[in-house]
């Protein structure tokens, strides 16, 4: 709309230039509008992994501006860190525990709908029988046993993608 206003005041026009500036106008009216909230959103997974902090408390504020992005995100989160889930690219791991060795964007992802959807770990339905056993000696070890078989990522991703067709309208 500025780019309509500068042009509209300028100096006196042809009547050749007339027509070009009502085509411009008609583009640039009918050029539709990003949705921000969308473009926040993806910005924010997109920078997922550089996520450097997760506090232990979901609720504690840290610094981090990806966790920060994403929680203020709220919900509007969850579907593109249900995409991520899958994403096996290394990074550092940012939670507050000691540090997994082979940690991947699709956990950061995993940790970070947790935290957004306030959801607790439920190893019974989100992991297959024999690590849902382990869980209970192992902990969250136990999560990253079952994801080292990128097949057991995509059923964590399908249990998200329910939980999205129960949780979110």
């Amino acid at each position: 709309m500025v780019l309509i206003a500068s042009l509209l005041s300028c100096s006196p026009v042809e009547s050749s230039n007339e027509i070009s500036r009502n085509a411009l106008e008609v583009t640039v009216a009918s050029t539709p509008v990003p949705n921000t909230e969308k473009l926040q959103v993806s910005r924010f997974c997109d920078e997922l992994p550089k996520l450097k902090a997760m506090p232990y408390d979901p609720q504690e504020k840290n610094g981090d501006p990806v966790y920060e992005g994403l929680m203020e995100q709220n919900m509007l989160a969850v579907p593109c860190l249900v995409e991520r889930i899958t994403d096996t690219t290394p990074m550092h791991d940012p939670g507050p525990g000691p540090v997994f060795p082979d940690y991947r964007v699709g956990d950061a992802a995993v940790f970070m709908l947790l935290y957004v959807t306030n959801e607790e770990w439920d190893p019974e339905t989100m992991l297959s029988r024999e690590y849902a056993k382990r869980w209970k000696t192992e902990g969250i070890y136990a999560y990253f046993g079952f994801v080292e078989k990128s097949e057991n990522r995509k059923k964590i991703q399908l249990w998200w993608k329910d939980w999205m067709k129960k949780n979110l309208k």
